[in-house]
């Protein structure tokens, strides 16, 4: 993969990754998540940026005001953000945008909601 050029005023689908990543982990990690995010249609619509913080913390930012989600590293995103997905598919009624402004989904067989942070 190569890093795309942009010019000013230029608009793109493309998801943007922004925060402490390296050419590798842009190729690698970040470049694999964001083609699995674009070919997802549930995510695709949510998902509008990736933040990596200086310890490889990978936070996803929704558009429209819904929670961030807080993935943690890079490892087993896939299994994190369905088990997420399942999560808001059963939490129907309730105004999870509202109550919470991140969704951490960092461990095993848990979803925690963050009010506040």
């Amino acid at each position: 993969r190569k890093r795309m050029p942009l010019r000013a005023g230029m608009q793109t689908d493309a998801l943007t990754v922004t925060g402490n990543i390296g050419e590798r982990t842009a190729k690698h990690e970040a470049g694999d998540m964001t083609e699995w995010l674009k070919d997802d249609p549930y995510w695709n619509k949510y998902i509008a940026r990736i933040e990596v913080d200086k310890n490889q913390q990978v936070r996803l930012i929704q558009r429209s005001g819904r929670a961030n989600i807080l993935l943690g590293d890079w490892s087993e995103y896939t299994t994190k953000l369905n088990k997420l997905r399942h999560w808001y598919q059963g939490s129907r009624g309730l105004d999870v945008d509202s109550l919470y402004q991140c969704m951490d989904v960092r461990f095993k067989k848990q979803v925690i909601g963050i009010k506040g942070i």
